[in-house]
């Protein structure tokens, strides 16, 4: 085991922690501000972006576990943006697969969730955010081209789909349904 998967329970408690005093003090700035500084010191910690382990797993998993409170939820989706955006920019391919798995292929996967789409396909309007939404239907293909046309504001046309699908090597929506 290494020192990252060592530390994971650590950082797992102090982002817990955060939020039962963020809760505790009534979602309070200042609370809200601890959350998201507890969260982006287990991020820039020596290691963490360098590849798949338990530290990383467990910080970008109890910044998803934000978005489940009304009162934080903007904010922590404005996190999972940036570090999108960031890692774009960066080539992290590493992070950007920690990210998509951590937080955007839920959107795309089974029950709809109609808030959680609006999230995820407003990220199509920035180009270092765009591949998220396309990322997040790398499981779910077939949900693509639906979720688009309610969800993207005409950010993510039939066309946009087409072409990511055949640059996946699945052909047409057409042939993923009739399989």
């Amino acid at each position: 085991m290494n020192n990252l998967d060592k530390i994971a329970k650590q950082a797992e408690v102090e982002i817990q922690e955060a939020k039962r005093r963020c809760s505790e003090a009534g979602f309070a700035k200042a609370s809200r501000e601890e959350i998201w500084d507890t969260i982006r010191r287990w991020i820039q910690y020596p290691g963490f972006e360098d590849s798949f382990n338990m530290l990383e797993a467990v910080v970008l998993n109890e910044l998803e576990f934000t978005l489940a409170d009304p009162e934080l939820r903007d904010e922590g989706w404005q996190l999972i943006t940036d570090l999108a955006a960031r890692w774009k920019r960066e080539n992290n391919a590493t992070m950007m697969e920690a990210l998509r798995i951590a937080s955007f292929e839920i959107a795309a996967e089974p029950p709809e969730c109609a808030e959680t789409l609006e999230l995820l396909f407003r990220m199509s309007a920035d180009t270092d955010t765009r591949w998220a939404v396309f990322a997040a239907y790398e499981n779910f293909p077939w949900r693509l081209k639906e979720h688009a046309k309610k969800y993207s504001n005409g950010f993510v046309s039939a066309e946009d789909c087409n072409r990511w699908l055949e640059t996946q090597g699945l052909g047409t929506e057409e042939l993923l349904v009739s399989d």
